[in-house]
């Protein structure tokens, strides 16, 4: 799984990062570039009119921050911009969530602070739930045309 990442951080995409922890900025520029903004709108529209280049967006929230607006935002993301993975990070979250139970706004979730190979793990676990995303987004379409 971190072949995968190590792969695609190669590939000199970007990464585009909405966080403020200083762990999950230096893993992300540790991978290569980073295309950092301080606000959520900013991010996505960058991300959206990028997306051949961007390799990733992570995006960190706090209690201060409003999560149906978030959720919203992150939601009609993910159904505009397909392509690209999602981590979302913060120190309001229970724990990491490597499901697929929030992929209507994410790939994979981690509770901050976080170690390093805890954050190194999450970006790798965030591009392989997004293949898996992919890919079953794939099957339900192909399901579907033979169906019809």
């Amino acid at each position: 799984m971190m072949e995968d990442f190590h792969k695609i951080s190669e590939t000199s995409k970007t990464f585009v990062a909405n966080v403020s922890d200083r762990n999950l900025l230096r893993a992300l520029y540790d991978f290569g570039r980073v295309k950092h903004f301080f606000d959520l709108d900013e991010s996505l529209t960058y991300s959206a009119g990028n997306s051949e280049e961007v390799s990733m967006i992570a995006v960190e929230f706090s209690n201060n921050t409003c999560i149906d607006r978030l959720i919203r935002k992150l939601v009609r993301f993910r159904v505009s911009v397909p392509s690209v993975p999602v981590l979302l990070a913060s120190s309001v979250l229970r724990r990491d969530d490597y499901s697929s139970t929030r992929w209507p706004i994410c790939d994979c979730s981690i509770k901050l602070p976080a170690s390093t190979s805890d954050i190194s793990l999450a970006l790798a676990i965030t591009l392989a739930n997004h293949q898996a995303r992919l890919d079953a987004r794939e099957e339900r379409i192909a399901d579907h045309k033979a169906a019809s």
